[in-house]
């Protein structure tokens, strides 16, 4: 009887252990132990075992009832240079200040084109080892996002934000600080929270994963600071892209897996991606397919009509905290109007399932 008993409080703290474990911490003790990794559903990634679902990382900030006001210009922080830097075990890392004592030092001032900060992130909670040091390059993409947006809206120019990023190791800690921004909400990995203008996210333990995750949710930030309330389809396609490219050594550079999106594309057949702009329902039944629809038109509006694209941020801008018409705007300002938008939004695509021709992140605008 002691026996049985035994081993039933065992299973019970093994059982707890499991499910404490982040999906990516589970499927690589299912590895080691030779059994098969369990799968969601979605398309293997190249970045194996990093999981390729947005199923538990999709993040849904609070909605407010009513419009986020701007916060108050402020003069922008004066950056006395950027510098990029590799300590003695060879690690690379980004900083505002001079690193004295680095092995190697880079200094990246000129790729600014001004001397000015607009945007702060602050990192707090489970920071210690390497994720604390996704700090220094976190802010710089933060700051080139903005950058992005503000040489479209010359007002922006003048604005400064702080993110205040809360990082997480464990499931518990993260569902608590979700709870108390929003009991309602079904985020499991990654949020935003517009009312309090908070980030936060649950490691999964991978530094490229962790750190798109991250670069997503500060988007959400950027956006609604930006232009308050923007259509479902470009906030989270933005972010997506996002997600996807780090700005470094002058220039963006692809950092995340971009192959799952267009997989499920593939598989899905043909789009019409025009019902996506109006959709009230996001992200409906299909939520992986949903964000790699958003992901490539965001993706493929940045990076080919940037002059469009432009016009795009600045009618978002006039009609801020306003209900808008997407289709409208495109049928009227891009060239040819939807029908030609889906035409070369296909073709688009197919360029970048060809290896030589899949290269969207190059033709990026510079901040």
């Amino acid at each position: 009887m002691r026996f049985g008993w035994s081993l039933l409080v065992f299973a019970a703290f093994l059982a707890a252990i499991w499910w404490s474990l982040t999906p990516v911490e589970q499927q690589r003790l299912m590895q080691a132990f030779g059994k098969p990794a369990r799968t969601t559903g979605a398309a293997s990634s190249v970045q194996a075992p990093v999981p390729d679902t947005r199923d538990y990382q999709r993040e849904e900030y609070t909605p407010p009832s009513a419009c986020v006001p701007r916060e108050a210009v402020a003069e922008p922080e004066v950056v006395p240079g950027v510098y990029r830097w590799q300590d003695v075990n060879g690690r690379w890392h980004y900083s505002d200040k001079y690193p004295v004592g680095a092995a190697r030092v880079e200094d990246l001032s000129a790729h600014f084109e001004s001397d000015v900060r607009h945007v702060s992130i602050r990192m707090q909670g489970d920071v210690t080892g390497w994720a604390g040091s996704l700090q220094d390059q976190l802010t710089l993409d933060a700051e080139y996002m903005f950058r992005l947006y503000a040489r479209y809206l010359p007002d922006a120019g003048r604005r400064r934000m702080t993110v205040t990023v809360n990082v997480f190791a464990s499931r518990e800690g993260f569902v608590a600080w979700r709870e108390s921004r929003d009991q309602s909400s079904g985020a499991n990995a990654g949020m935003y929270d517009t009312l309090g203008r908070e980030v936060a996210v649950l490691l999964v333990g991978d530094r490229e994963w962790d750190a798109g995750l991250i670069r997503h949710e500060i988007a959400h930030a950027i956006h609604h600071e930006v232009l308050a309330r923007p259509p479902t389809w470009f906030d989270e396609g933005m972010a997506e892209v996002f997600n996807a490219v780090s700005f470094r050594d002058g220039q963006w550079r692809l950092a995340g897996a971009h192959e799952p999106h267009l997989k499920r594309l593939a598989d899905a057949g043909q789009q019409d991606v025009v019902s996506e702009l109006l959709r009230s329902d996001w992200p409906g039944a299909d939520p992986l397919l949903s964000y790699a629809r958003v992901w490539s038109m965001a993706a493929f509006f940045l990076s080919t009509q940037p002059e469009v694209f432009g016009r795009y941020v600045q009618w978002l801008d006039a009609h801020y905290c306003e209900q808008v018409d997407s289709q409208a705007f495109i049928a009227e300002q891009y060239p040819g109007g939807l029908a030609r938008w889906q035409r070369d939004w296909e073709q688009w695509l197919d360029n970048q399932r060809d290896a030589v021709t899949a290269n969207w992140w190059k033709a990026l605008p510079m901040p």
